[in-house]
């Protein structure tokens, strides 16, 4: 599917322009059917983007509040923000 057949919506600052390049390259090369990507700078919401399709047959967008599994992905994150053991 070609870049501008692709549906992304949401806001992107201009500073992080590359992001929104990578993530609609992502989809384009069907890496991921889905998806949505935000990152938050300071306190200030900098990027928060969504698109591509919720279903196989591309009748239904990837919405701002769609659903996902994020399965084992918070483990890394817990481990780096939980306190050593006392000894």
């Amino acid at each position: 599917m070609n870049r501008e057949e692709i549906p992304v919506h949401g806001h992107c600052d201009p500073r992080f322009e590359k992001v929104r390049e990578i993530f609609i390259d992502n989809l384009s090369a069907g890496t991921d059917l889905g998806a949505a990507v935000a990152f938050t700078l300071d306190g200030r919401s900098v990027v928060d983007l969504w698109g591509g399709w919720l279903s196989f047959d591309h009748q239904r967008e990837w919405q701002r509040d769609t659903l996902v599994n994020v399965y084992s992905t918070t483990k890394g994150m817990t481990s780096t923000s939980t306190p050593p053991p006392r000894e």
